[in-house]
């Protein structure tokens, strides 16, 4: 009886190995950057006196695939925080990918966000908020950054695994 139980698992892990589909996604690099405006902006209330406007930041991201050559794949949206956004591809030709940023202080602040690789690097773009059928919203969307992307036309998410928080931009 445990010499017909180990077979049998060992008949569906080898099964299970082949009807997996491996995509040729090797990496995601995803950046969080918080801006800040540069002038505060004064309001006059109606009672004639003058105020500040409460400064909100800005929230960016810098968001990075990185694939096998020679493979073709299309990303259909991005999902950040349970919320989904029309996306357009960049090929990246200069690796590594690095962002400068000056800081508070005056200096300068280099960031690698890609480093050198041989394999294809696209940037996903976000280019406006969508609103998809509540059926297509993955169950993990909330608090994650996901790619919806198609490879020999089967669609595909992949999930971000970390979210690094690059130095914050001070806007003039």
């Amino acid at each position: 009886m445990i010499k017909f139980g180990l077979i049998a698992l060992l008949i569906i892990v080898t099964f299970s190995s082949f009807s997996q589909v491996k995509t040729p996604i090797v990496n995601g690099y995803a950046y969080q950057r918080e801006s800040t405006p540069g002038i505060i902006p004064k309001v006059i209330n109606e009672d004639g006196k003058e105020s500040t406007k409460t400064v909100t930041k800005i929230t960016s991201y810098q968001l990075f695939i990185e694939y096998k050559k020679g493979a073709v794949i299309k990303a259909k949206c991005v999902w950040i925080d349970g919320v989904a956004y029309r996306v357009r591809t960049e090929n990246i030709t200069s690796i590594p990918v690095l962002v400068k940023t000056n800081t508070i202080d005056n200096s300068i602040e280099t960031d690698t966000l890609v480093n050198k690789t041989n394999n294809t690097v696209i940037q996903l773009l976000t280019d406006g908020e969508i609103k998809p059928s509540p059926k297509s919203k993955p169950k993990n969307a909330k608090g994650n950054i996901l790619v919806e992307y198609s490879y020999k036309g089967k669609t595909y998410l992949y999930k971000f695994k970390e979210i690094i928080k690059i130095a914050p931009q001070i806007l003039q």
